[in-house]
């Protein structure tokens, strides 16, 4: 295409600009074919030029890369023009990234040519064209961007995989669209789960074993603790496909919603048996509430460095409890449980007094005695306390998730009535709205936990208490064995003193 009038006899040096959406595909290659068109074209003229590209499917400004780079190098009046292929490849942003965009080309007075003659001048005001092709073009960006995502998630009701790179251990088939398994890495998936549910490591020892076995993940890297936590959490392992548990970013420059992850309820698809399984569904169960319960233990108290680690909590603030050691003359080390000295909201501490931890330890032992007749006669008259224990933390979660959304109501009338500002009131609301979320997520958790313990036969629960008194120290403080073991069997130990009388309850699994 020729231009007409002598348009364009003082350009000399330009940028050539090609940008290929991850979203383009077909049976040609569109970069390549606009790279050749916009090549002719500009070499017809016999102008300088420099090149600049980059595949990507985001229309935020913040990134591209290789466009930002462009700006700079106009704003700087480098070029006569810039050639694109279409203009709404430089203005499918948004309105404040347009009127950016608009403001470098006006004030540096570089053109916008594209090889079918236009001919486009952003520091012309009164050319309103401009505006209206940079605002058609952001709304057919957005059309095909919504056609997309339809398009994925038809797919995935299907059962295709839709979710990008394939997890360790399966392969993306381009013909059938649904994921098949990759022998290699599927190794590595199963040892994993191996290691974790039947060896019982912890996931420091997981990921520390696969590395010391040689094992890698899907990018060549060595396995690490969240890296562990992941592949456990995924419901790919069971042949299921899930598409839209989240929703917007979390990426702190990017224009969109705040990512949250919805609750399973929101979940847009889930298909079951999509795929081969690597792992059965029971077992893709009972590993999630094995990590739950280790979720409710704190951080620092998840590391065994004493036999009651992570078990015991202050029966007045419902802090978990801390150890000390201290070497002695006569008796060697001992282990003793350490004062509470958890604040109150007033800054006032527990200061329920500690003591010797073998004295927790030999109730714990009396307790896992005494409980196994009582699980006996529980079998006989068809009763199970650990559904009872748990039917009564889901009512007591039920009970905090009405009071927190009767706040939200409280909040709301706070603004109304004019005792706090907008803002002040949307803060109130995402505190109040992101407590809700946690506990719901404990609900869930709580749901699936009593799910497995119904399942769960009190004659399991016998033997796993047999365990614990046949193949475990119960009088040494400082085994970590003995505690791995025993956070598979008690829930909690609730402890209290007043005094020189010790308070304990112990609430089993």
């Amino acid at each position: 295409m020729q231009y007409e009038n002598n348009a364009i006899l003082d350009v000399q040096s330009v940028a050539v600009y090609l940008r290929k959406s991850r979203n383009e595909e077909g049976e040609t290659d569109v970069l390549q074919k606009h790279r050749n068109q916009l090549l002719d074209f500009v070499q017809s003229y016999g102008w300088k030029f420099d090149l600049f590209q980059e595949i990507g499917s985001s229309d935020d400004l913040e990134f591209r890369t290789e466009f930002k780079r462009l700006l700079e190098r106009v704003q700087a009046g480098i070029y006569d023009a810039v050639v694109v292929v279409e203009f709404d490849r430089l203005t499918r942003g948004d309105s404040y990234d347009y009127g950016y965009i608009k403001r470098i080309f006006a004030e540096s007075r570089t053109k916008i040519l594209t090889p079918y003659g236009e001919i486009i001048d952003l520091s012309d005001e009164f050319n309103v064209m401009n505006d209206m092709k940079a605002t058609m073009g952001r709304y057919e960006y957005l059309q095909t961007k919504k056609r997309l995502n339809e398009g994925k998630l038809r797919s995935a009701r299907l059962g295709n995989w839709v979710n990008g790179t394939p997890p360790l251990g399966y392969d993306y088939d381009h013909k059938t669209k649904k994921l098949v398994i990759n022998e290699d890495e599927a190794k590595a998936v199963r040892m994993i789960f191996y290691l974790y549910h039947e060896k019982g490591n912890s996931m420091d020892n997981t990921s520390f074993e696969m590395n010391r076995l040689g094992f890698k993940t899907k990018r060549n890297d060595y396995f690490t603790v969240t890296k562990i936590g992941r592949i456990l959490q995924n419901q790919t392992y069971v042949g299921r496909i899930v598409y839209g548990k989240s929703e917007g970013s979390g990426h702190k420059h990017k224009k969109s919603k705040t990512l949250r992850y919805k609750p399973e309820n929101e979940w847009l698809v889930v298909v079951d048996d999509a795929h081969p399984a690597l792992i059965s569904k029971d077992v893709y169960e009972q590993i999630q509430i094995q990590m739950t319960k280790k979720r409710r233990i704190p951080p620092k108290a998840r590391y065994s460095g004493y036999a009651l680690t992570g078990l015991m909590r202050c029966n007045r603030c419902n802090s978990i409890m801390n150890f000390t050691k201290k070497q002695l003359v006569k008796a060697g080390w001992k282990c003793y449980v350490r004062t509470c000295v958890t604040p109150d909201p007033f800054g006032n501490r527990c200061n329920c007094r500690g003591c010797d931890a073998s004295i927790v330890l030999d109730y714990v032992r009396r307790n896992i005695e005494e409980y196994i007749p009582r699980l006996m006669e529980q079998r006989d008259m068809g009763e199970n306390d650990s559904v009872e224990r748990l039917n009564r933390k889901i009512s007591g979660l039920h009970t905090e998730i009405d009071k927190l959304k009767e706040g939200i109501g409280r909040i709301k009338s706070l603004f109304i009535d004019g005792m706090i500002d907008k803002e002040e009131m949307n803060g109130k609301h995402e505190e109040q709205t992101s407590k809700i979320e946690e506990k719901q997520r404990e609900l869930r958790e709580a749901e699936k936990e009593l799910a497995y313990a119904s399942s769960e036969s009190v004659d399991d629960k016998i033997e796993r208490l047999e365990i614990a008194k046949r193949e475990y120290d119960l009088t040494d403080p400082f085994s970590s064995e003995t505690n791995e073991y025993l956070k598979e069997i008690i829930d909690c130990i609730y402890y209290d003193r007043v005094d020189d009388e010790i308070s304990l309850k112990i609430e089993f699994m």
